[in-house]
């Protein structure tokens, strides 16, 4: 996981230290309803595996430390998902549980310097303490890379997409994804998107291994994950 977890279970608990300097939360609530059963048409997300995910690949990515890129104010994974954590942790029932999504464009093709995070609302299931119930987004923050302000936006109708078992990602698993951020990053930030052909990769593992999410965030960019599927998986 990253810091909070690409794969992130939001502990709301731990999120009380930067609670304090959210932006101003909106005032729509979600809801406790119960959502409709879940999609049954939940499409796997095939990939090729490559040794050569298991080791960084320096080319193509922008350093994000040393040397970052000029005119903005968030230029890493970590302080981007961290200001969206921020921005919607009032809006966030607690008495659910929630995951984020990965970094993922705000808009696709991606024109601007915006970042998104899809929030995922999860129950524990009544039958067992080690799975959940997962429903679909119910809220996206939009973090612009120039100024780190935010959007916050709920989502109506949050649905029911299935019972999860939510495990801890193994180092290899959580690298590969935090490869295919920080391209993404590179992309967002104005960088070129055809270098490093294998960086985005880890998306499609991601997707892989959380087919409900992977689902989700398909339909909600499709061409993106499209561009995903199209490029080559290793180098």
């Amino acid at each position: 996981m990253h810091r909070l977890g690409p794969a992130l279970l939001v502990s709301l608990a731990t999120c009380q230290l930067v609670a304090c300097q959210r932006n101003e939360p909106a005032t729509t609530q979600p809801s406790d309803a119960a959502p409709p059963d879940e999609d049954p048409d939940v499409e796997a997300f095939a990939f090729v595996s490559s040794d050569n995910n298991a080791q960084p690949d320096a080319r193509g990515t922008q350093d994000q430390t040393d040397g970052a890129p000029v005119g903005f104010e968030v230029t890493t994974v970590t302080l981007a998902r961290e200001l969206a954590e921020e921005a919607v942790y009032d809006q966030l029932n607690p008495k659910q549980q929630w995951k984020t999504s990965p970094v993922l464009p705000a808009k696709w093709p991606s024109n601007n310097a915006e970042a998104m995070f899809l929030f995922y609302p999860m129950a524990l299931h009544p039958k067992s303490m080690e799975r959940y119930e997962l429903y679909s987004a119910a809220w996206v923050v939009v973090v612009a890379l120039t100024d780190g302000t935010t959007e916050i936006t709920p989502i109506a109708k949050s649905r029911r997409l299935g019972t999860i078992e939510d495990g801890r990602p193994t180092s290899l698993e959580r690298r590969e994804l935090e490869m295919a951020e920080e391209a993404m990053m590179v992309l967002l930030l104005g960088g070129d998107s055809q270098a490093g052909e294998n960086r985005f990769w880890g998306y499609l593992k991601y997707f892989h291994e959380h087919p409900k999410i992977g689902a989700d965030i398909k339909r909600r960019r499709p061409r993106f994950v499209k561009w995903l599927k199209g490029r080559p998986h290793h180098t």
